[in-house]
């Protein structure tokens, strides 16, 4: 009888506990998460085959070996922009700035992105 006193004690004391709730962010913080920032394609005016680039807000991201070099023009998804390098890292000749109204690129870039960045406009 003890031991049935004693458990439904506990029991009432576990389930009266507040439950721990997770840390609120910073008001203003932004959370990073994979998430589809632009769309590429093979050829000038957005035609051919396109890549759907998922990645971090203001990270640079190396294109999948299959589409590395394969780009000639791109489109951000509507409240970003983005910028394409020439060389993985997001390092050499860069173009961009663009934003959902998308942009052909350069001769110094054309079939020659190997790394990305999307941040907020």
């Amino acid at each position: 009888m003890q031991l049935s006193a004693i458990l439904l004690t506990i029991a009432t004391a576990v389930m009266a506990a507040p439950s721990a709730e997770p840390a609120a962010a910073e008001p203003g913080a932004i959370e990073a998460r994979a998430q589809h920032l632009a769309t590429w394609w093979e050829h000038a005016g957005f035609s051919g085959s396109s890549f759907n680039s998922f990645g971090d807000p203001g990270v640079c991201t190396n294109f999948p070996a299959v589409w590395n070099d394969r780009f000639s023009s791109a489109r951000a998804v509507a409240g970003w922009k983005c910028r394409v390098w020439d060389n993985a890292g997001c390092g050499g000749n860069s173009f961009g700035d663009f934003t959902n109204a998308g942009s052909n690129f350069p001769s110094l870039l054309n079939d020659r992105g190997s790394s990305w960045r999307c941040v907020r406009v």
